[in-house]
């Protein structure tokens, strides 16, 4: 079964690409081993706008459909309180 990728999703793959790549190419141009800062702004610039990209689309998503989230996220529901609870197993 094939996903349609939306416009968002290319966009966010897109700034990740070019933050990796220019992050990676920088490592190799003088002084060797050194990013400069601007390259490092872009690359957490680009990671800020795919997460929010990709993140808020997903809590949306979940949100409107009134999903419940998946299993195993969080914690165990509480315990009943009140009248006749006792702490011993």
């Amino acid at each position: 079964m094939m996903k349609n990728i939306t416009f968002r999703e290319w966009c966010a793959g897109f700034s990740l690409l070019t933050a990796f790549l220019l992050s990676g190419v920088n490592m190799f141009l003088p002084p060797v081993g050194e990013i400069s800062d601007t390259v490092l702004w872009y690359a957490a610039q680009a990671f800020f706008f795919a997460g929010a990209a990709l993140g808020i689309d997903t809590m949306i998503d979940r949100k409107l459909d009134k999903k419940p989230p998946s299993q195993g996220t969080g914690p165990p529901p509480a315990p009943p309180r009140g009248r006749g609870y006792t702490s011993t197993p």
